[in-house]
């Protein structure tokens, strides 16, 4: 996937709003806001519901992290959100997919290599 343009660009720091540094200072902990937050942000309501939704899928789901990365990373290509696919490679890469696993999700479900778990998972996101 190429790099574009986003639809919705990320607010810049110095637009930031008082309730939104607030909101921003719970995720980011002193570093630098990541476009996702940064975007999600502009939107103080959906920021709000989202976030809870977006800490329990990475740090609280039943999923195994493999399991959640690759559900992520098909979801990501089928879209073509080439910003969730670049995120999401290096967090799959710690969650113990390979180079070859992290290739072969644009190969869909039926790529030789997938355990029938893994096939299944990809199919439920397809």
């Amino acid at each position: 996937m190429r790099p574009k343009e986003p639809r919705i660009a990320p607010l810049a720091e110095p637009e930031w709003s008082r309730e939104q540094r607030e909101l921003l200072a719970v995720v980011t902990r002193g570093k630098p806001a990541q476009n996702v937050f940064a975007t999600l942000v502009r939107y103080p309501k959906l920021f709000k519901r989202w976030t809870p939704l977006g800490g329990h899928l990475l740090f609280a789901s039943s999923l195994a992290p493999r399991q959640r990365e690759l559900l992520i990373l098909r979801a990501a290509w089928l879209t073509r959100a080439e910003y969730e696919w670049g995120q999401h490679v290096e967090i799959a890469k710690r969650a113990g997919l390979g180079e070859a696993d992290i290739a072969r999700v644009a190969s869909g479900p039926d790529a030789a290599g997938w355990t029938e778990d893994e096939a299944a998972l990809l199919r439920a996101a397809d």
